[in-house]
């Protein structure tokens, strides 16, 4: 069975949100490995059918 539910022990003040939202975020740029492979990739189509009531 899931365990009860419980509040968070900490509290959450608007000071900490704003320090959060401020703060720097670091992002490495990744090569993509398959990005030409998703390119040539295959997509199939189908075409919608009329619905006949």
């Amino acid at each position: 069975m899931p365990t009860k539910p419980a509040v968070p022990s900490q509290e959450i003040n608007a000071d900490a949100v704003a320090q959060y939202e401020a703060s720097n975020v670091e992002t490495t740029a990744t090569p993509a490995a398959n990005s030409e492979a998703a390119t040539e990739e295959d997509w199939f189509v189908f075409e919608e059918q009329d619905e006949h009531h």
